[in-house]
């Protein structure tokens, strides 16, 4: 999908107040070694090959200069006057956790010149030479063990948003296929992506149908509102990331058998999203939150944990934890420590105990599961 998004090219865009998002997408694909991720990327590039062989994509990032450099317009000016062309860029990190490296050394600015180019066509790196001012679309594709996103993957990018601009993909091989040698014919695929390309350069901004409205303005606060906590700041670009993937569905060819007419009067139906092409950004949005649900879930306070299964089935008062569940051998201000972030995460739910009894009814703790 990603590379299809930065296929796509940078012509059409859905818009957000005045931000304006485009189909570049940054997927990170955490798999054991020797897991086929590799071999899952070089079935997409024959793909894009098949449809372009002039197509390539560009490994070996490691600074913000480097990342301005080859989006750099190759061909200039396209007349007196006349705005750059914007070029489609595709990184292909297959060793990501060498440019999680790269972006710890002191004074690298290749995090921050990502998170620009995932936010903008327009970017520059100031170096100490000149401004290197690029228009590019950009996406990112990486790979990484999941021992290796552990140990280089840091706090800093987890708060500052680099990595919640990525779509974060935990995958392993579903079956054995002894045979899967043989090459792979995605001609009429290939053509068909062409078609949906050429049809994408003639629109401009996209907006949902009434029914993906619909459907989106019931899932708004629930993609807005995250956890906090680190799987919270991971997931927190949860809407501009559907609305990217939407976008892309949309375009892409439907089915197998559709043609796709390049005339003025095919390209009215791809102006908008409807509710299939959203539905499906959707089932793709919840496999990567379930992704990065185990990858960057915080192990629970074994206390917590108990907490949780002394509250399900039965509400319980504060003085119930701590006599019954723990003996006596807990703190108020600790026990409150390990009570926020369940109601806060909403996995407990605090009732009033209505005994009508005289005084301040006592607080009742319900585990939600």
């Amino acid at each position: 999908m990603a590379l299809c998004g930065n296929f796509l090219g940078p012509h059409h865009h859905f818009r957000v107040a005045k931000t304006k998002h485009h189909t570049n997408l940054f997927v990170c694909l955490v798999g054991d070694t020797a897991s086929a991720k590799g071999e899952a990327l070089d079935c997409a590039k024959d793909l894009l090959h098949q449809a372009d062989n002039t197509w390539e994509g560009v490994s070996g990032l490691n600074s913000g200069e480097g990342i301005a450099a080859i989006a750099l317009d190759d061909d200039g000016d396209e007349g007196q006057g006349a705005p750059k062309k914007v070029k489609p860029v595709t990184f292909l990190e297959t060793e990501f956790s060498r440019l999680l490296e790269a972006s710890y050394r002191k004074g690298s600015t290749v995090g921050m010149t990502l998170r620009r180019a995932w936010d903008e066509l327009t970017f520059q790196v100031l170096n100490k030479n000149s401004p290197l001012k690029s228009r590019a679309l950009v996406s990112l594709i990486g790979h990484i063990t999941p021992t290796e996103l552990r140990q280089k993957m840091a706090g800093i990018d987890i708060g500052n948003g680099f990595a919640n601009r990525i779509l974060w993909v935990r995958v392993r091989p579903s079956k054995d296929l002894p045979e899967s040698g043989r090459d792979l014919d995605f001609s009429d695929l290939a053509q068909r992506l062409n078609q949906a390309r050429l049809v994408a350069h003639e629109i401009g901004e996209m907006q949902l149908d009434r029914e993906a409205s619909e459907l989106w303005r019931s899932l708004y606060g629930q993609l807005k509102h995250r956890p906090d906590n680190a799987f919270g700041q991971v997931t927190a670009r949860a809407r501009p990331n559907v609305i990217r993937m939407a976008m892309i569905y949309s375009l892409l060819p439907p089915k197998e058998s559709a043609a796709i007419e390049c005339s003025p009067l095919s390209v009215q139906p791809f102006r908008t999203i409807g509710l299939e092409p959203l539905q499906a950004a959707l089932e793709a949005w919840r496999f990567a939150e379930r992704s990065a649900y185990q990858l960057f879930s915080e192990p629970e306070d074994p206390s917590a944990t108990k907490i949780m299964k002394f509250c399900t089935g039965c509400p319980r008062s504060r003085s119930e934890i701590m006599a019954d569940l723990f003996q006596g051998h807990i703190s108020a201000a600790r026990l409150q420590e390990l009570l926020t972030p369940l109601l806060s995460r909403g996995r407990l739910v605090a009732v009033k105990n209505a005994s009508g009894r005289p005084g301040r009814p006592s607080e009742l703790f319900l585990a939600t599961n």
